[in-house]
């Protein structure tokens, strides 16, 4: 499986976000539900201003049951 260059770059900033101690999570709001949704972020400062930029969606409940595992071929019921 390919991961898009955006991916490759967003799970980098992740990781040296965390490394720098500049990972939060956030508790936003869904546009479409307009109810929570938790995300990380990183937090940063650039001059006199807060940066923070969204990286991950965290799932309420069990992601397992949103997805297919890497190689899983789902059969038609």
């Amino acid at each position: 499986m390919a991961f898009t260059a955006r991916c490759r770059d967003t799970y980098a900033l992740l990781l040296r976000a965390a490394e720098r101690g500049d990972l939060a999570l956030m508790e936003c709001t869904g546009r479409a539900s307009g109810g929570p949704v938790y995300v990380l972020c990183e937090m940063r400062r650039e001059g006199g201003a807060h940066v923070i930029t969204p990286l991950a969606h965290l799932h309420d409940g069990d992601p397992a049951e949103l997805i297919w595992p890497p190689g899983h071929q789902p059969t038609a019921s």
